[in-house]
């Protein structure tokens, strides 16, 4: 029964309207070009400009990377009035399609609504379906069967209920990277960092180890580092470690300009992970006060 939900799709119509969502009446309507602006420039790139406020080089680039071609606004029409029907307003779909050109190109019912019913599925409401969709459009952009369940239902066997991962995999956008996420939990397991560690990972939304492109580099510099996979300390030490090197080097060297060794960074590093995590000015802020004031 769920395989029937999830990739059920309803034949969509120009003039079709869908129950999943409450129906928001057209309160105006898109502006349409159809005409070139130029011989040299194709009907879809212009469409993209004077619909959209793209720049022509920005137009070119989406249409060529996105492979975008159409010669009338029929299609791209239907798309936009899909959107309109599940709720979004004009300035959200002018907005998602800026950042994802290949929306006018797709087939909504097929791209786009079977994860819509995946997510009301999951006690996901329309409404904040339509707000997340909106603010990170790219979500639409995995494959359901391949990237968005399986992720799903990797971490959902961490956290237990569908509210928990319904607000890490929104947190930490993980849809958009599924293959890593399912890789980089398989290096933990592997490396003895246990299940419960990795429930604390995805329930704080660390997003930088899911989608880490050299995991196994950073355990093996936390392991150096002196961190038992088996304590909760390591994690947070992954957290650390997982975000940029420049970063981490930024910070050690505005210690050692507070007279401290490269050792004595680690030392501390080992008994509070939390000295790394926060800004430089507020290490400057603290060091000053300790050395200046309580000597």
């Amino acid at each position: 029964m769920l395989n029937t939900l999830l990739y059920k799709c309803v034949t969509f119509t120009a003039a079709s309207h869908y129950s999943l969502f409450p129906h928001y009446p057209l309160l105006f309507s898109l502006r349409l070009c159809t005409t070139t602006t130029s011989n040299s420039r194709s009907f879809s790139v212009s469409y993209l400009i004077h619909n959209f406020g793209f720049s022509s080089e920005s137009a070119s680039k989406a249409s060529d990377s996105h492979k975008i071609s159409f010669q009338t606004p029929e299609k791209t029409e239907s798309v936009i009035r899909f959107f309109r029907d599940h709720g979004f307003s004009n300035s959200q779909i002018i907005n998602m399609v800026r950042k994802v050109p290949w929306l006018l190109s797709c087939d909504p019912c097929k791209r786009v609504l079977p994860k819509f019913e995946f997510l009301l599925s999951k006690g996901v409401s329309s409404s904040e379906i339509i707000d997340l969709v909106s603010k990170h459009p790219g979500l639409l952009s995995p494959s359901l069967e391949n990237n968005i369940v399986p992720t799903y239902e990797l971490v959902h066997g961490f956290l237990k209920s569908d509210e928990h991962t319904i607000n890490c995999l929104f947190g930490n956008s993980i849809f958009s990277g599924g293959h890593y996420v399912a890789r980089n939990i398989r290096v933990l397991l592997q490396n003895g960092v246990g299940e419960t560690n990795i429930a604390r990972l995805l329930r704080n939304r660390c997003k930088g180890v899911f989608s880490s492109t050299d995991i196994l580099k950073v355990v093996k510099e936390v392991n150096d580092l002196g961190f038992d996979p088996s304590k909760s300390t390591f994690a947070l030490a992954l957290v650390v470690k997982s975000r940029s090197q420049t970063s981490w080097k930024e910070k050690v060297d505005v210690y050692k300009k507070w007279g401290w060794s490269d050792e004595a960074c680690h030392e501390a590093f080992r008994r509070c992970p939390h000295c790394m995590l926060t800004s430089i000015d507020k290490i400057n802020t603290v060091m000053k006060f300790c050395v200046n004031q309580l000597g």
